[in-house]
């Protein structure tokens, strides 16, 4: 039986492969073996991974891979299949493509197309066609609610107080300050509104109803002094008079 390569690709996918991601291939009756990577001229080879149990894995970025199309041969028990040729794809088509059809913007169904996140869907949105968050608008719904009320009839306890104020008489005296039963009368500033001895109150000037009255030591001075100044004037007048007397007595 013949070495052949049944299948090549990436995903389950036959003779295509996207760059950035392995590259598979099957081939049959061959247990250990090369599989010859080359262009167009298999003496020219890019690579030549090694088979194994009939499985081979292409790393395109590390066969350094630059075309899109390249040729692989099976090389096994001294045995060569025929050449294949796989299909390489460098960058992920768009996940959302406009459909011409329905002229409207679909999923890319290209098996290496990007895919739109949880929750994304394929929109149009000014004029581009792109993966969009999915809105979802909930319908409004008006709700009417009833309130009963209930009118509860509340009896109130009022209380009067009456007040009697008792009528205050005109001041019979020159002023009245907060005395009982008459109404006020002030003094003039300056003024003080004092009782005498008989209860009949009077304006007097100053500040205070009370005398002022020497106190101590210096009061008693004073008054001394004063005492002193009538015995010295009294004694001058004595003298005085005295010195008269005596040159009218011997006048000659």
């Amino acid at each position: 039986m013949s070495v052949q390569i049944i299948r090549c690709g990436a995903k389950n996918l036959e003779w295509k492969c996207l760059f950035d991601d392995l590259c598979t291939c099957e081939i049959d009756s061959c247990d250990n073996g090369n599989l010859i990577i080359f262009y167009k001229d298999i003496t020219r080879p890019i690579c030549y991974p090694k088979i194994k149990d009939g499985f081979v894995t292409i790393d395109l970025v590390s066969c350094e891979v630059a075309e899109e199309q390249i040729n692989v041969v099976a090389i096994c028990n001294e045995e060569q299949s025929d050449s294949k040729k796989i299909n390489i794809t460098f960058e992920r088509p768009s996940a959302c493509v406009w459909n011409e059809t329905t002229n409207s913007c679909t999923k890319n169904t290209d098996p290496f197309a990007e895919s739109c996140d949880s929750g994304y869907s394929c929109q149009e949105e000014n004029g581009n066609c792109i993966c969009k968050k999915i809105i979802t608008t909930l319908p409004v719904y008006t709700t009417k609610v009833f309130t009963t009320i209930k009118q509860t009839t509340t009896t109130y306890e009022t209380t009067v107080t009456q007040t009697t104020l008792n009528r205050l008489l005109s001041c019979p005296y020159e002023c009245c300050d907060g005395i009982s039963g008459y109404e006020d009368l002030l003094c003039d500033e300056g003024y003080v509104c004092c009782p005498d001895k008989n209860d009949n109150y009077y304006c007097k000037k100053g500040d205070s109803c009370e005398e002022k009255r020497a106190s101590g030591s210096g009061g008693w001075i004073v008054i001394l002094l004063i005492v002193v100044l009538l015995i010295i004037g009294g004694a001058v007048y004595y003298f005085s008079k005295s010195k008269i007397s005596l040159q009218d007595k011997y006048r000659f």
